[in-house]
């Protein structure tokens, strides 16, 4: 923004979804507060100055004026996030053919079954705690864990819950690979969410976890019946976790 402007923000610029490094994104939402009001030639005009100071992997689309008090985190209804993962073991090529290929999770290990997988990507459909589902830590609002008194400062109580409105899995032909889209639509997510889900629904694909395994993860409230199950898994639910390199943020609906 500065060096497409000269100018210095009176507030941001503040971006709708964080993506961690290696995920990719087909469309993003930021918001900027100025110092003073822009013309709509001036908006057009700052597309182009903008796109020259940028990667050219990075484009900026168009530039909007929006009400003061919009703000890019708390602005939209719903996300969609899409990951590509090979179906059957197979080596990225050298070098990648395509931008494509660097997008995409080149994975060892069995076939993954596409009905299973859906299967298992239907399950997180709907309103749950996805506390078993994150790389953040508690303590979570549903916890019932007590904060103690004698802490200098008390410990910021986080919530969980979060509504998945839908996913989808998709094969496509990744080149000359078969692969599987898996794409996960929501309200909002926490880290790691979809790399998570991903991870386990595509355990569940290959027969390395149960699909039992994977609903108690989301259903069992009470931390000591879960961790007599977790000790059941053959790893531990976080190993699960899918790389980031499969995932893209393929959307961001602003109403």
């Amino acid at each position: 923004w500065a060096a497409a402007t000269s100018e210095s923000p009176g507030f941001g610029p503040v971006a709708a979804a964080r993506l961690d490094a290696g995920v990719s994104a087909d469309h993003q939402i930021c918001s900027v507060r100025t110092q003073r009001a822009w013309t709509d030639a001036e908006l057009h005009e700052l597309v182009g100055r903008m796109n020259a100071a940028l990667p050219a992997d990075v484009r900026c689309l168009r530039v909007l004026r929006c009400p003061v008090k919009f703000h890019a985190i708390n602005a939209p209804t719903w996300k969609r996030y899409g990951y590509t993962v090979v179906a059957a073991a197979a080596a990225p090529p050298s070098p990648p053919a395509a931008a494509a290929d660097l997008r995409c999770w080149w994975r060892d290990g069995p076939r993954i079954d596409e009905e299973v997988t859906r299967a298992a990507c239907a399950l997180f459909v709907g309103t749950h705690d996805f506390r078993r589902f994150t790389a953040r830590s508690g303590p979570w609002s549903t916890s019932g864990s007590a904060l103690a008194p004698a802490a200098p400062k008390p410990q910021r109580v986080r919530s969980a819950v979060r509504t998945i409105l839908a996913a989808t899995v998709a094969a496509r032909q990744h080149g000359s690979v078969d692969a599987l889209h898996i794409s996960f639509q929501g309200h909002g997510f926490l880290k790691h969410q979809v790399r998570r889900m991903v991870g386990a629904a595509v355990a569940v694909g290959t027969g390395e976890l149960e699909l039992g395994s994977l609903a108690a993860a989301l259903n069992i409230k009470k931390s000591d019946t879960w961790d007599a199950v977790h000790k059941r898994l053959p790893y531990p639910l976080r190993s699960f976790e899918a790389p980031a390199v499969g995932l893209t943020l393929e959307e961001i609906h602003v109403a």
